[in-house]
């Protein structure tokens, strides 16, 4: 009988694991997974940079103005040739914004007019006819490429992944 009362007192230490097993459990479900929202956020950080490249290429081939993309490699803006000859930021244009690329996502090289180039890059489009430019961007686990095509449209394709492990 006093084993029985004992027992009644408090929590085996299997039943005190299987709950903390169980909690566990519920914490990693409920939590989401940091991996996929770093992926993400890097991906909204391209496709970001992406349409703001294709609104520059539209504002140079629909209304005909010189521009050029400037860029670290991470941090990027627009400038407009003036009538003088020098380049400014639009101040009225939103489509041509300056931003800057997540943390982990870098424009690692350019290809325009068969020369490569690594950041930092000044390139220029303007007219009727945009220039085909490639861009790799790094995200940290794979290569995109940015293509622009014919009609100032920027195609993403992803390319290779980084290969991981020891």
């Amino acid at each position: 009988m006093a084993e029985k009362t004992l027992r009644n007192r408090g929590f085996t230490l299997i039943e005190t694991l299987v709950v903390v097993v169980v909690i566990g459990i519920m914490l990693t479900l409920a939590m989401p997974s940091t991996r996929n929202a770093t992926a993400t956020q890097r991906q909204v950080s391209l496709d970001k940079f992406a349409a703001a490249l294709e609104g520059a290429m539209f504002a140079s081939v629909i209304g005909g103005q010189h521009l050029r993309l400037v860029t670290d490699g991470r941090r990027y803006h627009f400038e407009k040739r003036q009538n003088d000859g020098t380049w400014a930021r639009p101040a009225d244009a939103t489509a041509l914004k300056a931003g800057e690329l997540n943390d982990d996502v870098r424009i690692e090289q350019a290809w325009q007019d068969g020369k490569t180039r690594q950041p930092p890059l000044r390139i220029e489009f303007m007219g009727a006819t945009p220039p085909l430019l490639r861009l790799w961007v790094r995200d940290g686990e794979q290569t995109h490429k940015l293509e622009t095509t014919a009609s100032g449209g920027v195609v993403q394709t992803v390319e290779q992944a980084v290969e991981q492990g020891g």
